[in-house]
């Protein structure tokens, strides 16, 4: 239960931020990775339970790929994402919302 949260909480960031196909891949992986540390973890024994709680710096480092990746593929390389920004931008100073 606890995974499927996580999940759709990352998912439902990415549409929020509007992150497009470069983060997505990221946070399946992520996703992935908690998934192995449920499936795997053997709760008698306190060293794998640490192996498992360490191996959360890995986790992260998906997560933050996916955002690293999204911004530097979606908002800088895409003009459609870019022109869209100004756009927004544009209409906010003439008192409108786009």
């Amino acid at each position: 239960m606890h995974l499927f949260i996580t999940g759709r909480h990352l998912f439902i960031t990415g549409r929020v931020l509007d992150s497009g196909w470069p983060f997505y891949p990221f946070i399946i992986s992520a996703a992935g990775q908690l998934l192995w540390q449920i499936l795997t973890v053997d709760l008698s024994d306190p060293s794998d339970c640490n192996k498992k709680y360490e191996s959360n710096k890995w986790f992260g480092a998906l997560y933050l790929s996916g955002f690293i990746k999204r911004w530097k593929v979606w908002d800088i390389g895409a003009g459609r994402v870019t022109g869209q920004m100004e756009e927004k931008k544009r209409g906010f100073e003439m008192g409108y919302e786009l």
